[in-house]
C-alpha cells in the first residue's frame, strides 16, 4: 500500500531551484507519485507531497542524497483516509454524547 507524506524543503543558501526542481520531478518518476511540488514563502522554500511504496524516512533520505542542495528537510508522515475518518467519527459521537 502506498503511503504519502509531505515534506517541508529549505535549501541551501545559492541552489538554484529550477535545478532542484527538475531534480525532484526526475526523482519522483523512479522513487513514487509527486502529488505537489510547490514554492512557498517563510521558513522553508518549497512544499513536496508524495506518494510511494516505501516509507517516508525512505523517501527523506533519497531526496537527500540523490537530489541534493538541501540545508533543512522536515517530514510529515499523512496517516490513511480510513483512519482519519474513524477517528473523527469516535470523537464526534463523544461530543455528541456530553
Amino acid at each position: 500500500m502506498a503511503e504519502r507524506a509531505y515534506f517541508l524543503i529549505k535549501l541551501e543558501e545559492g541552489a538554484s531551484q529550477d535545478e532542484f526542481v527538475e531534480k525532484v520531478l526526475n526523482l519522483g518518476g523512479e522513487q513514487g507519485e509527486i502529488e505537489a511540488l510547490d514554492p512557498v514563502m517563510g521558513e522553508y522554500d518549497f512544499v513536496l507531497a508524495m506518494e510511494a511504496e516505501m516509507g517516508p524516512r525512505e523517501l527523506e533520505e533519497n531526496l537527500k542524497t540523490k537530489v541534493g542542495g538541501i540545508e533543512e528537510l522536515t517530514t510529515l508522515k499523512v496517516f490513511g483516509l480510513e483512519r482519519k475518518v474513524k477517528g473523527a467519527e469516535e470523537k464526534l459521537k463523544s461530543m455528541m454524547a456530553e
